[in-house]
Order: structure tokens, then C-alpha cells, then sequence
């Protein structure tokens, strides 16, 4: 998260760039899933999307948070939590946090508890857990909020 007051002209035109959510990753060992776009706007300020995690016997580490930066205020997310890569019938990892909220929920193959998108802006997916190849939450997008 980055937020900074900026001087503006009548009629400027400033490029911006909202970032894609990271993708859920599979459980497929040593394999990290995508992480998630930067969300910019014009030269200002940034904020980095957070690392995807990683899913299989190989470890399962919860993704890195995104980082913004140039603003007045800049606020680094949380972390994705890890899960167990001893037995694949425990709980995964929940999804990073932004400054907008907490990530997705964990969510178990075969119940009623599933896996949860992140829903909050810049947050993370919430991982899975179960036999078979499973796939893991998706990032929320981020977002640009103006005010004059």
C-alpha cells in the first residue's frame, strides 16, 4: 500500500496500472505460483504485488507480501500463512494481507469448506488441502483510490 497527496494540473493525464491477483498455486513440488501484479500510478507510487506461494511435499510457504513505495505513506502487506508439508490432510495456509483486509480462507477437498479468493484489494488466495492435485485460491487484484 502507498498513499501521497500530489499537485495535479487542470487536465493532466497521469498512466496507471491496476495489478492482476497472483493465480493459485497447484501442489506441484518447488513450484511457486505466480506472484501478483504491480498496481502504479504515473511516476508517484507503487505497490508491489505479493509472492505466490508454494504447494507439494517440497514445502509449502505462504507468499511474500507486496511492498509499496514513493508515497507519504507506505505500508508493506502480510504475509501468506505456510501449511504442512508433512501430511496432506492438515490445514494449509491462509491467503497475505493488504491494508484493505484479511486474505482468503484455507479450505479442505471434499467438505464444504472451500478454498476462498482473496477478496479484499492486493490481498492473497487462502491455500487447500487434500489428496490429489489441488489448486490454492487466487489474489485479489489492487486498487487506485483517488480523492481531490
Amino acid at each position: 500500500y502507498s498513499a501521497k497527496w500530489i499537485r495535479v494540473t487542470p487536465g493532466q493525464q497521469i498512466a496507471y496500472t491496476v495489478g492482476a491477483g497472483g493465480p493459485g498455486s497447484d501442489d506441484t513440488p518447488e513450484t511457486y505460483a505466480p506472484n501478483g501484479g504491480t498496481t502504479s500510478f504515473g511516476p508517484y507510487l507503487q505497490a508491489t504485488g505479493g509472492g505466490g506461494g508454494r504447494g507439494g511435499a517440497g514445502g509449502c510457504n505462504g507468499g511474500a507480501s507486496g511492498v509499496g513505495s514513493g508515497g507519504q505513506v507506505n505500508y508493506t502487506g502480510g504475509n501468506g500463512g505456510d501449511g504442512n508439508n508433512i501430511n496432506g490432510s492438515v490445514q494449509a495456509g491462509a491467503g497475505g494481507t493488504s491494508a484493505f483486509g484479511g486474505g482468503g480462507r484455507t479450505g479442505t477437498i471434499g467438505t464444504d469448506h472451500a478454498v476462498i479468493d482473496g477478496a479484499a484489494p492486493g490481498s492473497g488466495g487462502g491455500g487447500i488441502w487434500g489428496p490429489g492435485v489441488v489448486i490454492g485460491g487466487n489474489g485479489a487484484p489492487g486498487a487506485i483510490v483517488i480523492s481531490y
